[in-house]
């Protein structure tokens, strides 16, 4: 534990120096840590309760930075770390560059909850720190468990098993960065998949109830979608806010939203840009069906006429996914107007 935060003060510190990492976002992060630090702890009778709670978010602001760098430079930075051990060769230019793929409003929206929740905490003081940081410790044991859980009940996918969810999974892998990924089947009779861990190898998990109903380009572009979190830095983070009171959970649910679209635009990159099995899964998803012989022209109508509607916009505001209505537009216009390699990002009402 103590060496992964030696690795993730050095990779935030790499970045931090990194000119190809936009300067306002280097500027944006610490300048809201400092300000927390700056203010005084009101009631502060626990000794060196005050710096505990600065340490832990510290710690948590370098994770926020990490996720909303480039993904391009911290990967680089990582390789560059893991020589210098001995452990891999640094690559000057990532194989697969992926930043393209990021919603335009992501980066911001995660600052944007980040200082909200600065603020918050400095207003309630040291007690309030105190509790994140409890609540921070509880995430990561409960993450750790939830992983020997599921490892116990769950089955593992590979070339003996499952070989034909297998070959999506590598399927998928192969148009995008490489990542240490345990791949699971667990039952359950709702159609969902997820992703956690706080660091490799992570763990992905399918439930029966997805992978009786979808077919193998419909398992691909989930399994692409949930290896999009892991490579933006989402999975650390919502493991994290999981344990978080709700309040603080609605602040990020912006972000939250914005992480689906980018994900969504990963999961079509990892079907060659094919969108048909990108909606159809999200068409299982929200119906609940296994066939769903929807006309996407008269779905699109339908799209259209909702899209006039603010209180549907409204209502979105307090849900961690965009409607299904919206990402099935947003990805019809990146296949239309974008190519596999660089899709032009477009950003749909929200």
């Amino acid at each position: 534990m103590i060496r992964n935060l030696f690795t993730h003060f050095g990779l935030t510190l790499r970045l931090t120096f990194d000119r190809k990492v936009n300067f306002w976002l280097k500027v944006t992060i610490p300048l809201m840590l400092l300000g927390y630090f700056l203010v005084p702890s009101a009631n502060n009778i626990v000794p060196f309760a005050g710096r505990i709670d600065d340490a832990i978010l510290a710690i948590v602001g370098g994770w926020v930075f990490v996720a909303a760098a480039p993904v391009d430079r911290v990967e680089y930075h990582r390789r560059s770390m893991r020589q210098r051990k001995g452990q891999a060769a640094p690559s000057t230019t990532p194989a697969i560059p992926l930043d393209s793929l990021r919603y335009p409003s992501e980066s911001r929206d995660l600052a944007l909850g980040f200082g909200i929740s600065c603020l918050l905490l400095a207003l309630f003081g040291y007690a309030a720190g105190m509790l994140m940081a409890l609540l921070i410790l509880a995430a990561l044991i409960n993450t750790r468990l939830s992983r020997a859980r599921t490892l116990a009940n769950a089955i593992e996918v590979s070339e003996a098993q499952f070989p034909e969810l297998n070959r999506a999974f590598e399927a998928a892998r192969l148009r995008l960065p490489d990542v240490d990924v345990h791949l699971l089947v667990t039952q359950n009779p709702v159609m969902n998949a997820y992703t956690f861990g706080m660091e490799a190898p992570y763990t992905l998990v399918l439930t029966s109830g997805l992978v009786e109903k979808t077919n193998l380009e419909e398992i691909q572009a989930v399994i692409g979608h949930e290896l999009g979190h892991i490579l933006f830095g989402h999975t650390r983070l919502i493991n994290l806010m999981g344990g978080m009171p709700s309040l603080l959970q609605l602040i990020y649910m912006r972000w939250s939203r914005s992480c689906e679209y980018t994900c969504d635009a990963v999961a079509l990159k990892a079907c060659g840009n094919r969108v048909q099995p990108v909606v159809t899964l999200l068409l299982k998803l929200t119906s609940g069906l296994k066939d769903v012989p929807v006309d996407l022209d008269s779905f699109l109508a339908q799209i259209e006429a909702q899209g006039t509607k603010r209180t549907a916009h409204a209502a979105e505001w307090f849900s961690t996914h965009p409607f299904i209505n919206h990402r099935i537009r947003r990805l019809i216009e990146l296949a239309r107007s974008s190519q596999e390699d660089a899709p032009e990002m477009t950003s749909p009402t929200r």
